[in-house]
This record gives C-alpha cells, sequence and structure tokens, in this order.
C-alpha cells in the first residue's frame, strides 16, 4: 500500500511542498509502516534469531533504518517554509 502511494505521489514530479497533497499520505502511511517493523522486530526478539535469518537479515537492519531515514526527510521537505523568492515569482506570476 505505501508503495503504492508512494508511486502515485512521485508520478507527478512536483518538488514536496506543504500544498503537495499526494506526498502527505504516502510520507505519512510509510511512517506509520515503518514504525511498526521496528515495534514488531523487537516484539519478536529479531536480535535474538539473527543467525537463522541469513541475508534476509539485511532488510530489518539496513534497509528499513534507511527508509525511515528517507520519510523523515520527506517531512521536512513537507514542512519547510517555501523560499521568499518562489512566493514572490508566485504572486508576480498571478498578478499579471
Amino acid at each position: 500500500m505505501a508503495s503504492i502511494l508512494n508511486s502515485f505521489s512521485t508520478a507527478k514530479g512536483q518538488k514536496l511542498s506543504k500544498g503537495n497533497l499526494e506526498c502527505w499520505p504516502s510520507t505519512l502511511f510509510g511512517t506509520v509502516d515503518l514504525s511498526a517493523a521496528f515495534y514488531h522486530a523487537n516484539r519478536v526478539g529479531l536480535a535474538a534469531i539473527a543467525g537463522q535469518l541469513g541475508a534476509v537479515y539485511a532488510i530489518p537492519i539496513i534497509f528499513v533504518p534507511a527508509l525511515m531515514i528517507t520519510h523523515w526527510i520527506a517531512f521536512y521537505l513537507l514542512l519547510r517554509p517555501e523560499p521568499k523568492v518562489a512566493r514572490g515569482l508566485a504572486g508576480a506570476i498571478v498578478a499579471s
């Protein structure tokens, strides 16, 4: 589900901003999904069974934290204020 939302939000090719409503659901859902993955890994005791997983152990150790970092970067980009130059250009375009 998160990948479908993310594909939809990135298909438009727009920059991340507060007004980009397609990016908010994928970022929120993905963060909740990754948080649940962290919770379940701790609840199951993933560190105790690391030797049984083999190469699959790289998924929760490398990819899940990397995806969480990218979601926090997306939140930063969505919540940052719009640059003054962009606001000025947008006002000039609307006025003309």
